[in-house]
Order: C-alpha cells, then sequence, then structure tokens
C-alpha cells in the first residue's frame, strides 16, 4: 500500500489513535524514498525498551509525569534541539530525527508523544505560533506546558509573556494557540515547516507532495486548494515558485 493510503488510514482514526510518529514517517517516506518506516519504527520501541532494561527501577517506582518524561527524552535518550542547523530538512523528517536525535520544536514534540505513548504518558501538541509547545498530562489529569526543543517546563509567567508577545505581534489573541492541537493541525504544521524549506530550495515536486498530504488532511482549506492549483499551472514552464505566497 503507498504511502498515501497508509496516511489517509492512519489519519481517519478518532484523535486519541492517530499515532504522530507513523504519519510522520510516511510522508517522510514519500520526500525521501529512503526512509524506512518500519525500521524507524523499531528503533523508537528499541530505544525505549532499552532504557527500560538498563534503568528498570525507572519503570517501578516511576512517578510518570513530566519531570520524568523530560528526563527520558531528553538526559537518557539524549534528544535536544539543532540549533547550529536549524533549516536543515534533517531536523523536519522524522526518521532522520530518530537517527541524530536532534530536531526543532515541532520534530521534537513528536518524539515526546512517541515516547511518552510508550510509557504510558499523554501528550499533546500545543501549536503555539513561531514555537510549537507540548502539554504532558500529569497523573492527576492536570497539564504541564514544555519547550521540547530545550526541555524545559513553561510557568504561568513565562506563557503569559510569551502569549502577551505574539498577541502584539499579531494584533490578537487566539486561544488554539495554548490549546491542546488535534493530531490534524500538528501534521498540518509538520508538513508546513517542510514546505517552507522545500520551496526556498525550489524543489517543486517536494513542495507538491507537501501540499498533497495537507490536503489529505485538510481536504476543503483554500489556501492549499490555491498553492496547489497554482503549482501545477505554472510547473510546465517552471515558474511556480513565485506564486507559492
Amino acid at each position: 500500500m503507498s504511502a498515501h493510503k497508509l496516511f489517509l488510514s492512519e489519519i481517519r482514526k478518532p484523535a486519541e489513535e492517530i499515532e504522530i510518529e507513523l504519519c510522520a514517517l510516511l510522508f517522510a517516506s514519500a520526500l525521501a524514498t529512503e526512509t524506512d518506516v518500519d525500521g524507524t519504527i523499531r528503533s523508537l520501541d528499541e530505544q525505549v525498551n532499552g532504557f527500560l532494561a538498563k534503568h528498570p527501577e525507572y519503570q517501578e517506582n516511576a512517578p510518570f509525569n513530566s519531570d520524568y518524561l523530560i528526563g527520558v527524552v531528553g538526559d537518557i535518550l539524549g534528544y535536544r534541539g539543532d540549533s547550529l542547523e536549524y533549516f536543515s530538512p534533517d531536523n523536519s523528517l522524522l526518521n532522520r530525527v530518530v537517527e541524530t536525535k536532534l530536531g526543532i520544536p515541532i520534530s521534537l514534540a513528536a518524539i515526546y508523544v512517541a515516547v511518552g505513548r510508550r510509557l504510558g504518558i499523554t501528550v499533546h501538541g500545543v501549536s503555539f505560533p513561531g514555537h510549537f509547545l507540548i502539554r504532558i498530562v500529569e497523573p492527576d489529569g492536570t497539564g504541564t506546558l514544555v519547550d521540547p526543543f530545550s526541555h524545559k517546563k513553561i510557568g504561568k509567567d513565562e506563557q503569559n509573556a510569551l502569549v502577551g508577545a505574539a498577541t502584539q505581534s499579531f494584533g490578537y489573541f487566539d486561544q488554539s494557540w495554548i490549546a491542546n492541537a488535534h493530531p490534524h493541525d500538528f501534521l498540518v504544521r509538520m508538513l508546513e515547516n517542510l514546505k517552507n524549506l522545500y520551496l526556498h530550495a525550489k524543489d517543486v515536486g517536494s513542495v507538491m507532495l507537501c501540499l498533497d498530504f495537507q490536503l489529505l488532511l485538510k481536504p476543503d482549506d483554500e489556501r492549499f486548494l490555491t498553492q496547489l492549483q497554482a503549482l501545477r499551472d505554472n510547473t510546465a514552464g517552471d515558474r511556480g515558485q513565485g506564486r507559492l505566497n
């Protein structure tokens, strides 16, 4: 079955059953044919299982809270934000992120979701403008906002400062900025990052693939439909880049 069909099958599941990491690997496999989807899933499993095998005390006596998950992802597994090559496509393609353990906020957010699921901890994406965040569900049901790039918790004062700065920049406040993102919105934003990178590189084929997957998630989104039509209209003359704004 093609990556597109497998992706469509996964995103049709109820939101709580959608595996972000699988979806991200499926569109990565369309963009980079050498991507080993099953192999990367196994690598994630092995990373978590290897950690538990070496540190059984973390499983037996673990609080399974945000501190625990941050420690596993950042300290034990060694994932970290890549400040030096931030805009490298490798930091947005999840197979490469699992291999290098380097990423940007949204790809590291996907790692948190994937590792959290394997440890029984629920993690939600938070589509804050400019810097994707996560919310880790604590044992008592409350949520803790975390920056997946720095592995730092975001307290109320810092959250208010971030919201204030974004509100001033955009001229308005949108509650969705700090709400739990639906997996579809999480994936659309991952694809948007990749699309912009490929657009900058003038890789028309990859831009079109990103749009194809975005339209599987949001089939009626006028912005994506317009971009795809502009690309199709101009591909023959190799003039489509400038109209994808």
